[in-house]
């Protein structure tokens, strides 16, 4: 199995800010966490300087692999808003865990 997790703005369509490659749902998870931390620091950081072009909506697109195939998707969310945000990435990121 492999877990392709890509934490990007939404208008930089090429470049992610944070991407990881895990063997399994629980490194997969780990690193998000990390991902996203990092993406909350970097946004403080813009903040803090008045520069208004800071990460606000992010785009998380995923891609598992396995014995049966490849299942990809795509899940928006608002940094400014990260503690419901993380809330409903977990509820999503459990449903494609439950569907690979």
């Amino acid at each position: 199995m492999e877990i392709i997790v890509q934490v990007r703005h939404n208008q930089h369509q090429g470049i992610p800010h944070f991407e990881s490659k895990a063997t399994n749902w629980e490194m997969a998870n780990r690193q998000l966490e990390e991902g996203l931390e990092l993406i909350r620091c970097k946004n403080q950081f813009y903040k803090e300087r008045g520069i208004y072009n800071a990460l606000i909506c992010g785009i998380i697109d995923f891609s598992v692999t396995d014995d049966s195939g490849t299942i990809t998707g795509q899940f928006g969310f608002d940094i400014n808003q990260m503690d419901k945000s993380i809330e409903e990435l977990v509820d999503w990121y459990s449903s494609v865990q439950q569907l690979a």
